[in-house]
């Protein structure tokens, strides 16, 4: 984790006026990141989200995610800050727990098959940790309205995992929030394996937070999970943009994908870990290793 430098005083601590205590990264389970679930969506001309519905094959298991309202990445934001959060509180909720949320908690995430008796994570603080955790702002990033729509979408969304002829399923994430501006959230088994240091892939919340697009950030995020530090990747756009945006798009709109994606790509280049080139309808980009910014 990381304080921001401003107002530390002489012992290391932080002022009162100074920012809340932000994660630095996220160890996301990497199905999803790498699954075209959380997509730019244009709220100006429909104004009503779309259904999800997508399925894929993953590491020999086949996914399902299902909900009534597709997310967005604003709510993509604030499941990495729940998640991050929780791998520095490290508080687990098993089937015996004793949490007064917890039964509840875990009766809301639907665990269902081999996994009902699975443990997982509990996240639990007030409505600003993850506000800030999950976007930039001198206010504590999201406002509570916003927050409260990410984490009802994302409670929503059900996972069928099956392999062979076994099956399970669950829900992303359950909530509970009270007026003393307190949240509750317990994370799938899923998230809770890849946060306890199971297969995961780590993103850059840090660098999430500086970023200020939809694009920029889903493009991160996708990035992260494709690339590891020192590796460099040549991919064409519309590869990219295929990706990042639900449908196929008219040749207008192709055009305003492309546009929209170049200053993307710009914007991640000036991140200190990050390095990009256009070449055409290509872009070449290298995720720089630590040490070779003397970190």
């Amino acid at each position: 984790v990381r304080r921001e430098k401003e107002n530390r005083s002489a012992s290391g601590h932080m002022s009162k006026l100074s920012q809340p205590l932000l994660p630095y990264f996220a160890m996301i389970e990497p199905a999803m990141p790498l699954t075209d679930i959380f997509l730019i969506r244009d709220r100006k001309k429909k104004k009503h989200l779309p259904t999800l519905d997508v399925r894929q094959e993953f590491n020999g298991y086949q996914l399902h995610w299902s909900a009534r309202q597709a997310p967005t990445i604003g709510d993509q934001s604030v499941l990495y800050a729940a998640v991050a959060l929780a791998g520095m509180q490290k508080q687990i909720l098993d089937t015996d727990t004793l949490h007064a949320h917890g039964q509840s908690l875990r009766a809301m995430l639907n665990l269902e098959g081999a996994i009902t008796g699975q443990p997982v994570a509990l996240v639990c603080g007030i409505w600003q940790d993850l506000a800030g955790a999950a976007k930039k702002g001198t206010q504590g990033g999201m406002s509570r309205k916003s927050l409260f729509g990410s984490l009802k979408r994302l409670a929503e969304i059900t996972i069928w995992v099956k392999k062979n002829t076994e099956e399970t399923s669950t829900r992303v994430l359950s909530f509970i929030y009270g007026n003393d501006k307190q949240f509750f959230i317990a994370l799938n088994w899923r998230l809770t394996n890849a946060m306890l240091g199971n297969q995961f892939v780590r993103i850059s919340l840090e660098e999430r937070r500086n970023l200020t697009t939809d694009c920029a950030k889903a493009l991160h995020a996708r990035l992260s999970a494709t690339l590891r530090p020192g590796a460099t990747q040549r991919v064409g756009l519309d590869s990219l943009a295929s990706h990042l945006w639900a449908g196929v798009p008219a040749p207008i709109a192709l055009r305003k994908r492309r546009f929209t994606l170049r200053a993307a790509l710009q914007e991640l280049g000036e991140l200190d870990q990050w390095d990009v080139s256009l070449d055409g309808a290509f872009s070449v980009v290298t995720r720089l290793s630590p040490d070779k910014n003397g970190e």
